[in-house]
């Protein structure tokens, strides 16, 4: 396959703006705040047990970043299910 300059160039433009740390910061803020509400909500079948950020966000010295990244883990309701949680990472 043979690509032309403009096609390698485009191979590793990203589409996605870049925004600022303060920008990323307070979308963590409203994902917990999002998975504070779910938890608290006892008519849903999966709760929130576990939000891990990742990527450009844990490094302080970074000014902006290109998206915020979260993996999360889910547990099954307990009252839904009439057994204890478990657990599924995503």
């Amino acid at each position: 396959m043979i690509l032309t300059q403009i096609g390698k160039r485009s191979r590793i433009v990203s589409l996605n703006k870049r925004f600022s740390r303060a920008e990323g910061e307070a979308v963590v803020a409203e994902l917990v705040e999002r998975a504070e509400a779910i938890n608290a909500r006892d008519d849903l079948l999966c709760g929130i047990s576990e939000l891990r950020l990742y990527g450009s966000m844990l490094d302080p010295k970074v000014e902006t970043v290109g998206d915020v990244d979260v993996a999360y883990e889910l547990f099954l309701q307990a009252a839904t299910t009439g057994e204890a949680p478990k657990r599924m990472a995503h």
